[in-house]
């Protein structure tokens, strides 16, 4: 009787079921895995039912290993800084009107209103209630409303900071 060659690191017991075993090593420490059931607790009655359970638990186990990324600090912000930066990195190829209409906006409108806040503490109903005013309490128009919108589109802006309204601005004013 010739012996077939198995899957690596599986094997069959005395009963005729079988099993799998591994080593990883973590830190410098060998660590040996065995299985002889799965996880519901029935035992592999083949070869392949083994093989298909080692690799997942090397894959589960790997993975149990990999530390998860450093959460990335925000710095803390306020509107104007942003604005700043955003006037000296982000619109240098921006039109001359347009820098003209957005220093207008920014200066007659939204400094008083903003820009002396924190921008992850600006929500976007806030956004939405100012952008709601300046079209129905002010009364201009759609057009001039929407130029103030797009001071918000911080992706627009080029500048890194936690505070995305573009997303979730209700265009219905």
């Amino acid at each position: 009787m010739s012996k077939e060659k198995t899957a690596t690191g599986v094997y069959q017991l005395n009963n005729g079921n079988w099993a799998y075993r591994f080593v990883l090593t973590k830190d410098g420490k060998r660590k040996e895995h065995k299985r002889v059931k799965d996880e519901k607790g029935n035992p592999f009655t083949t070869e392949k039912q083994a093989a298909r359970a080692r690799e997942l638990a090397i894959r589960a186990a790997l993975l149990s290993q990999v530390k998860p990324p450093e959460p990335k600090k925000i710095e803390k912000r306020k509107v104007q800084e942003v604005f700043e930066e955003y006037c000296e990195v982000g619109r240098k190829e921006k039109a001359y009107t347009t820098k003209r209409k957005q220093d207008s906006l920014w200066r007659n409108y939204i400094l008083d209103r903003f820009g002396d806040r924190y921008v992850d503490e600006i929500t976007v109903a806030e956004v939405n209630d100012y952008l709601e005013e300046l079209y129905f309490v002010t009364g201009y128009s759609y057009k001039y409303v929407e130029g103030f919108l797009k001071q918000f589109y911080l992706e627009e802006l080029n500048v890194h900071t936690p505070l995305n309204i573009q997303s979730e601005v209700h265009h219905d004013i």
